[in-house]
């Protein structure tokens, strides 16, 4: 299991790197395996679709992406024009002292009382897989709303800070 990109490299043999391979970078953002070619051409291996919400339906992304890590920020987007993007959530992987969401419970937790899954409305689910995890995540405008609705996720690599050794 890698704990960083670092790690990562080292696992595939391969470098991903945000700038120089972006295909590599984003099979480790999505955990993929960067030898299957599913991020090639910067392709997203998620899926968009429409959830159910108390009545109302709302475009959704779904993906995986990595919480065991500590140097991940993803921020999942809308926009209604393509030009002005509006945030809808957030999962920061650096932000647990421990990195990642490892925790039972509390805010460094995925699906404990105010983990993750209690961070944001539109998160809607997460599923744990032991070393990944898959989130969906809802626009906060309704379907039925004026307009088309568009989604996306970016993905910021930022340098891992070492958890100090305990006593």
């Amino acid at each position: 299991v890698a704990s960083d990109l670092s790690s990562w490299n080292d696992l595939y043999g391969v470098t991903a790197d945000p700038v120089a391979d972006p295909a590599n970078f984003l099979a480790y953002a999505f955990n993929r395996n960067p030898l299957s070619d599913d991020t090639d051409g910067n392709r997203f291996p998620g899926s968009y679709g429409f959830d159910e919400v108390a009545g109302d339906d709302y475009l959704s992304i779904t993906f995986d992406f990595q919480y065991l890590v500590n140097d991940l920020i993803y921020e999942i987007e809308v926009s209604d024009d393509l030009l002005t993007w509006d945030l809808a959530a957030t999962i920061d992987t650096t932000a647990s002292p421990d990195g990642g969401f490892t925790e039972g419970a509390g805010e460094f937790s995925l699906t404990a009382d105010g983990g993750l899954i209690d961070s944001d409305s539109n998160i809607i689910s997460i599923t744990d897989f032991g070393t990944y995890a898959r989130i969906t995540v809802i626009d906060d405008v309704s379907s039925s709303g004026p307009g088309a609705r568009f989604m996306r996720v970016t993905v910021e690599s930022v340098e891992a800070t070492p958890v100090p050794a305990g006593p």
